[in-house]
């Protein structure tokens, strides 16, 4: 019993010393009111806990930021479970947290068992709130939190009262509340916060990933582009020079073919540099109104060739400050369109238009075509990849590629009725 006593003295002077220590902290009258609040009923519960114990007790100390402390001692002091590990969070510790103390008494108050569990969960609560909503882009934490702690409220609300009863049996009841008490107030923020970070070096390694591959497509473009140009340089000063002889009608359409197929291949070795090269855009104020309108005209001999009509809108009032490379910004205007044209069918139309967006300013272009398959979607942006048997794969990684250089979003998704929809998003 003597070893018992000391035992519950030192958690006493620990879990008080620690209290005063945090309650003179707290910069709220709110904060010191639940940390005395809290200091109290761990005594009291304690107190009464030692005094109508028979056979062993449980006790669980969530300790902020570092995990659940368990102790396990039975009436003669022996600990139980007590891992070295654990010794130095307690002590190492800048508060303690009594959860709950289960022992086989019978006549000890449920609100003594409760006081505790209020207490210990109300405050920490508070004070992530507090911390969390001060920081940037904390509220998604914030949030998990909470709803680790909902989980935990609503597991407790089910779970049979009184804690103390004979049966040690029901120790197990307490136990639960201890860990569902210390998953709500000490794990989850170091475990949001791992979830987040492996997000994060995920898409890290993702980013490095694509960065390596297209530093080798670079490597590579930059080779196909000096072997593959110097040659079309001849062929197309050839077809030139062709151009002025008299030809049959015959010859003059292999030599159009000819001349089209020098310019394709011209404007695939300069997509593939695009997407290859790092890009840093310019940061000179841009109309997105007037770039919309000068991509339409660059994209109409296609249009017309292809039987599609085109159609622009731009709202009366576009935001003003957007900053951009005017010309990257029309490049991937002219690829998106050049999509949408080359995706509808004969004598439908193709439809541009720019309007405000929240924080930005957007362009939007539809088609009348088949659509995007669901499969196609992810990897729809990424160099290469086409559903088409004549497409390079490079048209909408070049928009990608752009938008992320100007710190914009490109969205993709099928109309309700029939076609695509392409949204760039400008931000100001």
């Amino acid at each position: 019993m003597r070893e018992l006593l000391l035992v519950f003295a030192g958690l006493l002077l620990v879990n008080a010393v620690i209290s005063g220590v945090m309650w003179a902290r707290q910069r709220t009258p709110l904060h010191r009111a639940l940390f005395l609040v809290w200091a109290l009923s761990m005594g009291s519960l304690t107190l009464q806990a030692f005094v109508q114990a028979e056979r062993w007790m449980v006790f669980a100390f969530a300790i902020p930021s570092l995990g659940v402390n368990l102790l396990l001692a039975d009436l003669h002091g022996r600990a139980l479970d007590l891992r070295p590990r654990w010794r130095t969070y307690l002590a190492a510790s800048t508060v303690g947290l009594v959860a709950t103390a289960v022992a086989t008494a019978r006549a000890a108050p449920f609100w003594m068992a409760a006081l505790p569990l209020v207490a210990g969960v109300t405050t920490p609560l508070v004070d992530v709130c507090a911390q969390s909503f001060s920081r940037a882009g904390a509220k998604p934490s914030t949030m998990g939190r909470l709803a680790i702690l909902a989980l935990a409220l609503n597991a407790l609300h089910h779970l049979d009262y009184p804690f103390f009863r004979d049966d040690p049996r029901f120790a197990a009841t307490g136990f639960v509340v201890a860990i569902l008490a210390g998953l709500a107030t000490s794990i989850t923020a170091p475990a949001i916060i791992l979830e987040r970070t492996a997000f994060e070096v995920e898409k890290l390694q993702a980013e490095i990933i694509a960065g390596e591959r297209l530093a080798a497509i670079g490597e590579a473009a930059a080779v196909v582009a000096h072997e593959i140009r110097n040659p079309l340089g001849v062929i197309s000063n050839t077809t030139r020079m062709l151009s002025h002889e008299d030809l049959s009608a015959e010859g003059r359409e292999l030599l159009a073919i000819q001349e089209s197929e020098t310019l394709r291949l011209d404007r695939l070795v300069h997509d593939l540099l695009v997407v290859a090269k790092p890009m840093r855009p310019r940061r000179v104020e841009i109309d997105l109104g007037d770039l919309v309108r000068h991509a339409a005209e660059l994209s109409k001999p296609l249009a017309s060739a292809s039987e599609v009509r085109l159609e622009v809108a731009v709202a009366s009032e576009i935001a003003p400050g957007l900053k951009g490379d005017p010309d990257h910004v029309l490049l991937a205007l002219t690829n998106l369109l050049r999509n949408a044209i080359e995706a509808a069918p004969k004598g439908s139309e193709v439809r541009a238009s720019v309007a405000n967006a929240e924080g930005g300013v957007r362009v939007r272009v539809d088609d009348e075509g088949n659509g995007i398959a669901p499969d196609a979607l992810p990897n729809l942006f990424e160099p290469f990849f086409t559903t088409r048997a004549k497409g390079s794969g490079l048209g909408l990684a070049i928009v990608s590629r752009v938008m992320k250089a100007h710190g914009g979003t490109v969205h993709a998704s099928n109309l309700p009725s029939r076609g695509a929809r392409f949204e760039l998003t400008f931000r100001g």
